[in-house]
């Protein structure tokens, strides 16, 4: 699974649509299209913008954290 599939399923999990996690994130739908599509890569701020939509409650912080470090080591 891509990290494009995984955010998208992760996504769809919580029923957003794409319109609505890209204005969570502050980003264009069509560039969240292309993100989930893997025609495009996040930059670290954006990731962290589309993990922080995703996962807003205070229980998975630690693991909001935690995907961010390693995302860093496999994007940087």
């Amino acid at each position: 699974m891509t990290l494009g599939d995984y955010l998208k399923q992760q996504r769809n999990d919580r029923e957003l649509s794409q319109a609505d996690l890209a204005d969570k994130m502050g980003v264009e739908q069509s560039y969240l299209s292309k993100l989930e599509g893997e025609r495009s890569l996040p930059s670290a701020e954006i990731l962290s913008a589309w993990l922080s939509a995703l996962y807003r409650s205070r229980r998975t912080h630690v693991l909001l954290r935690l995907q961010q470090a390693i995302v860093r080591r496999v994007y940087l």
